[in-house]
């Protein structure tokens, strides 16, 4: 390993923000005058593959600092040499580090691990599923990183050998109900999010992945995720799953009080991360019941829905109280974006943390409030259809469609954090689906600008090995766009989806004017529909798949 010649000796807070650094230790001038943290001075290093043993392709960990600049991968290199190489080399590509690595005291105090994937390096590597999921999915990542086609083609081989031996793994009783296996789900479905945009079915491959990890949760049974390895995958296994629910707008198993409860038995304490998932959870129940209530003629149809508009008010103010309970170094910070050249961003400001963790939690915040949001839009503008509006009711859209442009508007300007070199890959990972529901709003409020901007962000992800379709396929933008505004009685035929291409400019969009919304007013609860699930075979969603592209 060699230091990487030719490049700044700046702080990487000065490289990130293409400043002067006067290098002074151990924090800059530049970055204590101007109230940025400083992220310090160590070099990236530069990895030269040699031959393995076989004993040495089960590595899996490299500390800190060993991210490679450069790789040169001869045709006749060793395989086993470049899979353990990319292996190693995953751990830098993928988590944060830098300026946006985790210092928490509580999740230190609870050894809680920075990201689920980290609890790869304590589990036995004996599954082949989890084996070949795994390299496929750091294969694909250094491949990216070092724009190697070899080694990306190479990982959709490695992909479809990985479902092949899930397939296998869900068919023996023996081997099904392993954490491994349910980590080789969820792998899989990492790797689906990076390398599945090709993909032709409208289910999308990252979907199917969160509804086979959701089945296989489902047959272990809740008690089956006390234990730290299953605990920490069950918890990455839970935004997927929430977020796919809301895609097919269909009830979670996630949101059963025994989900909510059971797993945490051996932990003296949720996270704030914890907290909003679980709240977020009630969601996809929400609109399904939405759904339901709008395509049905009965004449008490205006009952059920204003007990389910009190519901998401309710939801609503419970998600706000969270905001404002979180602690102050939780909270994002808004600082003045610095144009730069041929620079699109369309706000005047952008959004910054402490460490990546409290990026995602806002970002799980401020897309239930955006979907909520709309739900109770979209609810009281049926009701008024239905000719059930009282006067109150228009002021209350109104509001509730503001709020929604502006938690719209908190996601689009924590896009350049998410995208931050310190970020990592996992940047990516967080901000997709948000970026997603921001793109259907401002797709629906005709916002060109932003969405223009939005465009190009996907652009340069597409180069970075992520491809969200609704930004490449108009069809898919469309399905997307109808996914959470079904139906709008408020839509405007003309508002096109919008694709980035030769678009006029419209107005400077509003910003929030303060970090945080104002709490909607508390309402009592509307109660809910009982939950009935069907416990299927988790195989069924991977007999059909393919190998990307």
């Amino acid at each position: 390993m060699v230091g990487v010649p030719g490049k700044s000796k700046g702080c990487s807070t000065c490289r990130r923000r293409k400043k002067g650094c006067d290098q002074k230790r151990p924090i800059c001038g530049q970055c204590a005058s101007s109230g940025y943290i400083c992220g310090g001075y160590q070099r990236d290093l530069s990895f030269i593959i040699h031959p393995s043993s076989k004993s040495a392709a089960k590595a899996y960990y490299v500390p800190r600092g060993a991210l490679a600049a450069s790789l040169a991968f001869m045709p006749s290199l060793d395989r086993t040499a470049v899979d353990t190489q990319c292996r190693a080399l995953f751990w830098d590509l993928y988590l944060p580090h830098g300026i946006a690595e985790v210092h928490d005291a509580m999740l230190m105090h609870c050894n809680h691990p920075p990201n689920w994937t980290s609890i790869l390096l304590e589990m036995s590597q004996d599954e082949p599923a989890l084996d070949q999921a795994f390299s496929a999915l750091s294969v694909s990542r250094v491949g990216r990183s070092k724009q190697d086609v070899r080694l990306v083609k190479e990982s959709t081989k490695i992909y479809g050998r990985a479902l092949k031996d899930l397939q296998k793994a869900l068919a023996d009783p023996s081997r099904m109900h392993s954490e491994e296996v349910l980590a080789a789900c969820s792998l899989l479905g990492l790797y689906e999010i990076f390398e599945g945009g090709d993909a032709t079915d409208k289910s999308v491959g990252w979907v199917s992945h969160a509804q086979g990890a959701a089945r296989l949760i489902q047959l272990r049974g809740p008690s089956q995720h006390i234990e730290r390895q299953a605990h920490h995958v069950f918890l990455g296994a839970r935004l997927p799953i929430l977020f796919s629910a809301i895609v097919r707008r269909k009830r979670t198993f996630l949101a059963a009080i025994e989900w909510l409860t059971i797993p945490w038995r051996a932990v003296t304490v949720k996270t704030y991360h914890d907290i909003i998932i679980d709240h977020a959870t009630k969601i996809p129940g929400f609109l399904e019941q939405f759904d339901t209530l709008r395509s049905m003629s009965s004449p008490d149809t205006h009952r059920a829905l204003n007990k389910l508009l009190h519901s998401c008010r309710e939801l609503k103010e419970t998600m706000t109280k969270w905001e404002h309970g979180k602690k102050q170094l939780a909270r994002p910070v808004l600082i003045k974006h610095e144009p730069q050249e041929d620079d699109m961003y369309p706000f005047r400001h952008e959004m910054t943390w402490e460490n990546h963790l409290f990026l995602n939690a806002s970002l799980v915040y401020w897309s239930a409030q955006l979907v909520v949001s709309v739900t109770i839009s979209q609810i009281e503008l049926l009701l008024a259809k239905l000719g059930f509006s009282r006067p109150e009711m228009y002021a209350s859209t109104t509001a509730s469609q503001q709020q929604a442009r502006q938690f719209a508007t908190c996601i689009a300007q924590s896009i350049p954090y998410a995208l931050m070199p310190d970020m990592g890959a996992l940047g990516m990972n967080h901000i997709t689906f948000p970026m997603c529901l921001a793109f259907a709003h401002f797709t629906e409020s005709n916002d060109k600008r932003i969405c223009a901007w939005l465009a190009t962000v996907s652009n340069d992800m597409r180069r970075q090995g992520v491809r969200i379709r609704p930004f490449d396929d108009p069809a898919m933008a469309n399905h997307h766009r109808d996914a959470f505004y079904p139906g709008n009685p408020a839509r405007d035929n003309k508002n096109d989806v919008v694709t980035g291409v030769a678009l006029t400019c419209t107005p400077e969009p509003s910003e929030p004017e303060s970090d945080w919304p104002l709490s909607p007013s508390s309402t009592p609860n509307g109660g809910s529909f009982a939950s009935t699930f069907i416990y299927e075979n988790p195989a069924k969603y991977y007999c059909d798949m393919t190998e990307p592209g």
